[in-house]
């Protein structure tokens, strides 16, 4: 795309932003976010929790899907400029121990994006993500291309005291920044509530190197996936998304 003209005639230096928000005062799947969900899942807003949008699998089936993706994967990491994504997102896991969990940003936009069971993220997307296992109670930092391994998984453990809180009424805030540091790697940092995701052994935040030769162009990502098992009905309540870029 060429870039905007001034007043004079010549081209703006100053790097383009691109975005995308909703606090979802309304959903309409198709717009700016698109639904992807399985059996009987529902995405809505409500009257009763204006701004939020809640993903709910009733009755809760093995392996169900619900997702809401950005209707357009325009997150390159190829290009200069750093990528943030953000989400706020409430739930309480109603099947203890198999519920799957993600949120940020991924090139499948289709279903699959978690594998069946707890098999996490796929690893032949492009993924910085931040995923709970179903067979986990933590949230743990992703990225498929991290240490320059195409389709290899880097995942950490977080520091205890900063678990997601399951009890379907407190707002867990997820960041995740990715800025370019060379002609060949990314470097990704993931925030928990504001602050910086540490490791369960150093205590030091999470920083993901990732070679971005390969990568294909992502969107933001939020839901969740039920496990081997489920027989309760699971809901998520997400309070806004906001995806950006600062391009050339």
């Amino acid at each position: 795309m060429q870039k905007p003209f001034n007043d004079s005639g010549s081209p703006i230096d100053s790097p383009r932003r691109v975005e995308l928000f909703s606090d979802f005062t309304s959903y309409v799947s198709g717009t700016d976010f698109s639904s992807v969900l399985t059996a009987s899942v529902t995405a809505a807003t409500s009257d009763s929790f204006p701004g939020v949008v809640t993903l709910t699998d009733v009755p809760a089936v093995a392996n169900d899907e619900a997702y809401i993706v950005g209707a357009s994967k325009f997150l390159d990491i190829s290009q200069a400029g750093a990528i943030v994504f953000e989400c706020a997102f409430r739930y309480a896991e109603q099947n203890t121990a198999y519920l799957n969990l993600i949120a940020g940003l991924t090139s499948n936009t289709t279903s699959g994006i978690l594998a069946t069971g707890s098999g996490g993220p796929r690893t032949t997307s492009s993924n910085f993500l931040v995923s709970k296992a179903g067979n986990a109670t933590t949230l743990q930092p992703y990225s498929c291309y991290s240490r320059g391994s195409i389709g290899t998984n880097f995942l950490q453990t977080l520091k205890t005291d900063q678990l997601p809180i399951a009890d379907n009424t407190t707002w867990n805030t997820i960041r995740i920044e990715v800025v370019r540091i060379d002609s060949s790697y990314v470097e990704a940092t993931y925030k928990f509530n504001g602050q910086p995701m540490l490791d369960a052994v150093r205590h030091q935040p999470f920083k993901h190197r990732c070679q971005y030769g390969t990568a294909l162009p992502m969107a933001p990502v939020v839901g969740f996936r039920t496990g081997a098992t489920a027989t309760n009905a699971e809901t998520i309540d997400i309070d806004y998304i906001y995806a950006g870029q600062m391009k050339d």
